[in-house]
Parts: structure tokens; C-alpha cells; sequence
């Protein structure tokens, strides 16, 4: 996660006093297998909130606790179809009783209420948030270029790496340093690098576009 405030660019830095510290206690491969969704809305609610400026914007990456959605009472599109047919009826939308079930999953996805993020709800809706206009901006799956989190670690992690004394004791204590590393000026280099590839993409994507609107979308060269 990575925040920056709306209205002055060149402020960013790491937040203080929102630092979360915790031995994995979870054999995964990284601290994702003990970080859940009560835990992470733990922290943002009395760690990160409580000590970041109005008109911020909080970028996330993909992880599931950042995306859980408020309940909509629509079943799992998994259901039998008589579950299916349920909510349809529930909700006086038409159907006919010989729909298979790909025809009733697509009137239930054309019906359903608009989902919303749980997180995105309470920044809107909570009367400690709903008037701060805080914003949760997610960034796009599998693009670790478009992630300034990601730059965040790997400043942290060189000067752990070169530190490093082999306990805890000691990591712990040069974490206290590491998170100094992440100063206001490294992070402006962090987002101009992340601009570049967030341009570079748009311009890959215009490139394809044009393709499309002169070839057709189908259109594959021929080899021969």
C-alpha cells in the first residue's frame, strides 16, 4: 500500500506512526498468509486513518483483503438453478422456466445491485471518514512496474539486506531505520518511474486500438 496526498504532488513519504510489525506465524512464503481482512481493517482504521492528511489517496495493490466486498444477497453464481430461480423471483424479475442456467446467471448479473468494496463504503459512509474525501485508488493485477509499494520494499529490503545480523533482535531494530530510507525524494523518483510505465501502457494500448480500427478486431498477420 501506498499513500499520496491529492493536493501536493511532491509530499509523499512513508506515514508515520502507521508501521505494523508482526512475525509471520504462517509457513507461505511471505506475510499474506497471516494478514486478513479483520487485521489489515484493524490497521487502517486506528494505524493508517488517524495519521494521514484530507484529500488523500491511498493506492492499493490486489491483495484479497483489500478487495472484500460488501454482501448483496446474491447467490453464488455456482448455485443450482432452483437457487437461481429463487432470487429471480424474489426480485420479480421474468425468466422462463426452461432458461438454462448460462441464461439465468446473465439475467442475474444484469440485475444485481452495483458491488462495492467494503473499504470504499466505510471511507464514504463513516462519519469519521465520509468528510475527509479520502479516496482508495486499486492498481491493475500482475503489473508489479505499476506498483510503488513494490519500490517501497525493495528500498527497505537493500539496506536490511545490508545490515543484516542474522536475528530478530536485530531486524527489528534496523527496521527502525529502514523506514527512513522511504524519504519524500524517493519517492518522487518511485512515481515519475511509475508514471513512465503507466504512459507506456496507455500508448501500447492506443497502438492496438488503431490496429483494431483499421484491420478489424479478429485481424492476426499472416506469417506467409
Amino acid at each position: 500500500m501506498f499513500l499520496t496526498p491529492q493536493s501536493c504532488k511532491r509530499n509523499y513519504a512513508h506515514v508515520r506512526r502507521s508501521e505494523l510489525v508482526f512475525q509471520a506465524n504462517r509457513r507461505t512464503g511471505d506475510y499474506h498468509g497471516s494478514m486478513e481482512e479483520e487485521n489489515f481493517t484493524r490497521w487502517l482504521t486506528t494505524q493508517l486513518l488517524p495519521n494521514i492528511a484530507d484529500n488523500s489517496v491511498i493506492i492499493m495493490d490486489n491483495a484479497p483483503y483489500h478487495n472484500m466486498f460488501l454482501e448483496d444477497n446474491v447467490p453464488a453464481l455456482t448455485s443450482s438453478k432452483s437457487v437461481l430461480q429463487k432470487w429471480l423471483t424474489e426480485n420479480n424479475i421474468a425468466f422462463s422456466e426452461d432458461f438454462l442456467r448460462i441464461q439465468l446467471i446473465d439475467l442475474i448479473n444484469q440485475h444485481r445491485p452495483q458491488r462495492m468494496f467494503k473499504l470504499d463504503f466505510m471511507l464514504r459512509n463513516d462519519p469519521l471518514c465520509k468528510d475527509r474525501n479520502i479516496e482508495i485508488l486499486r492498481t491493475p493485477q500482475y503489473h508489479p512496474e505499476l506498483q510503488p509499494i513494490e519500490k517501497c520494499w525493495a528500498v527497505m529490503k537493500q539496506y536490511m539486506a545490508r545490515h543484516c545480523n542474522f536475528t530478530l533482535k536485530g531486524l527489528r531494530k534496523n527496521l527502525e531505520t529502514a523506514w527512513t530510507k522511504v524519504t519524500s525524494e524517493t519517492m518522487e523518483g518511485i512515481m515519475e518511474k511509475v508514471t513512465f510505465w503507466e504512459n507506456h501502457h496507455f500508448e501500447q494500448d492506443s497502438l492496438l486500438d488503431s490496429i483494431d480500427d483499421k484491420y478489424g478486431a479478429n485481424y492476426v498477420e499472416d506469417d506467409e
